[in-house]
């Protein structure tokens, strides 16, 4: 639930390259951070939404070279 104009969604949405973002149905300790400890927070990773957790789940290459490109990104801005 992380605000769309939110700077940590900024910053992912430059170092991914993109300009969208989407809410989906699954779980993960991204709201605890926000709800306990009030760390806004994004979900990010490779692949798309389609083929993340069913049965011939899978994640194209050039997704993951992307995912470390968005690593390298999110590395040098924490290492400024």
């Amino acid at each position: 639930d992380t605000a769309a104009d939110a700077p940590i969604v900024t910053l992912a949405k430059q170092f991914a390259g993109r300009n969208d973002h989407a809410k989906v149905a699954f779980g993960t300790e991204a709201s605890l951070f926000t709800s306990m400890a009030d760390v806004p927070s994004v979900v990010v990773g490779p692949g798309g939404i389609a083929q993340a957790h069913t049965p011939d789940e899978f994640v194209e290459m050039s997704q993951l070279e992307a995912c470390g490109d968005f690593v390298a990104r999110l590395i040098a801005h924490c290492a400024k």
